[in-house]
């Protein structure tokens, strides 16, 4: 045990100067790092300061280029705004300088149109620079507009030669023969004069304008000519109503431009007309008589008086007299035979009433096929001519089109007037054999009564 005690109490005395000695060692480490620590921190806090205020320096750099970069950022977006805005305005003002050039252009054209023949040599060379400088790439829109500019004042000179009037020299055409003279303009209205003739100046098939004579007004044209003072006669309709009054035409001259087709059109016609006259008279004609006359000869014959009765009966108009004249060769016989007998004799009678109207009722119904060939035939020379000139021209495709038109128009007018004479016809043909149907039933069933 006293051993035991010994060697336990050794090893805590190591251990106790073990820790000892491990303790001053630890010590010894720290106050050297702590020395140190200390020199760190004051050669730290000895740097802390140029940095500081190097970082002060540079972060001032930084929001002042910051702040450069923000101004230059709002200066960029400004810039750009402004440049879209100017395009925008720029595009605009150009879609308004199109527009007014098409509406220069549109003006000048009318114009052109507007202005009468004896202006036209004063006007044409500026309304021509004017057409060609919009169309022209090397000029800029104010050399173009003034091309425009000079187009335009011929047009106000056009205006103030209309309003206050104006003397210029031209030509007209008058018959087969071209006038020299002078060209009065008043608003509207155009007078030539060459000293002995004058009148109204109306377009004309060339540039030359037509004149339209007015011999009363010969010498005060003449006068206003020389003067520019007198009266002038006036023309509300502006020539319209001489234009209407010279494109009428005789009836002659009407069917002519109906061409081929036209003439088998008139010759149905002329036939369904004739045929019409004749059957009218011809059905009037045929007069029945009357149920009274036949009662009378149907009395004689009961009373045996047969001299009387034929008497009686070649009294009564044709074809009922004829009727009952065979009738009467009958009167013995039965009924029946009596009744065939009469109605052969109808029967006989009915092809005469109704011969030649079926050629009236041809002629309706082929008059406007006729017409309608004609129509197909017009527009087929308006297409040839169209094939050749065009459409630019409305004059040259009239004679297609007159002739389209006019052979309908003369079909349904031969057509409409057989149709209504046919119902006419058949319908008086009709009941002429229903009267005679009528007396002959009274002339049997008086007969057939007796016996």
């Amino acid at each position: 045990m006293t051993l035991s005690r010994f060697l336990f109490s050794s090893a805590i005395a190591f251990a106790v100067s073990g820790s000892f000695l491990s303790a001053q060692s630890t010590t010894g480490d720290v106050s050297g790092a702590l020395a140190e620590l200390s020199d760190q921190r004051e050669a730290i806090a000895e740097e802390r300061i140029p940095l500081a205020q190097k970082l002060g320096q540079l972060q001032g750099e930084v929001n002042s280029l910051r702040d450069e970069a923000a101004r230059t950022s709002r200066i960029t977006d400004a810039s750009a705004l402004d440049l879209n805005s100017l395009e925008a305005d720029v595009k605009a003002r150009q879609d308004e300088i199109d527009y007014l050039t098409n509406l220069a252009l549109e003006y000048l054209r009318s114009l052109e149109s507007r202005l009468h023949p004896a202006e036209l040599p004063a006007a044409i060379d500026s309304l021509s620079e004017a057409f060609v400088a919009v169309d022209d790439p090397e000029l800029d829109d104010s050399q173009k507009w003034e091309v425009l500019i000079d187009g335009i004042e011929s047009g106000l000179t056009h205006v103030d030669l209309n309003i206050g009037g104006a003397v210029l020299e031209g030509s007209a055409v008058a018959g087969n023969a071209v006038l020299d003279g002078d060209v009065i303009l008043y608003g509207p209205t155009a007078y030539f004069t060459d000293g002995t003739t004058g009148g109204l100046l109306l377009e004309g098939k060339t540039d030359i304008p037509r004149l339209y004579l007015i011999p009363e007004a010969a010498t005060t044209l003449a006068t206003v000519a020389t003067t520019s003072e007198g009266f002038l006669p006036s023309d509300p309709t502006l020539g319209r109503a001489i234009a209407i009054e010279a494109t009428r035409e005789t009836l002659g001259e009407h069917i002519q431009k109906g061409g081929l087709w036209i003439y088998p059109i008139l010759g149905f016609a002329a036939v369904a007309f004739i045929i019409s006259v004749f059957k009218l008279f011809e059905i009037w004609g045929m007069k029945v008589g009357k149920t009274v006359s036949v009662r009378d000869i149907v009395a004689d014959v009961r009373a045996g008086n047969m001299a009387a009765a034929e008497e009686k009966a070649k009294a009564l108009p044709k074809p009922a007299s004829e009727m009952i004249l065979t009738g009467l060769q009958y009167t013995d016989d039965s009924k029946e035979i009596l009744e065939e007998v009469l109605v052969e004799k109808i029967v006989e009678i009915q092809p005469k009433l109704e011969r030649l109207l079926p050629i009236v009722q041809v002629t309706a119904a082929t008059a406007p096929l006729l017409g309608l060939l004609g129509t197909v035939t017009g527009m087929i020379n308006t297409f040839k001519l169209i094939t050749i000139f065009g459409t630019g021209d409305a004059k040259q495709l009239s004679g297609g089109i007159s002739e389209a038109l006019i052979t309908t128009e003369f079909g349904l007018v031969v057509a409409i007037p057989s149709l209504i004479a046919f119902a006419v016809l058949n319908r008086l043909a009709k009941s002429t054999l229903a009267n005679l149907e009528k007396i002959a039933m009274s002339f049997v069933n008086g007969i057939s009564a007796s016996k």
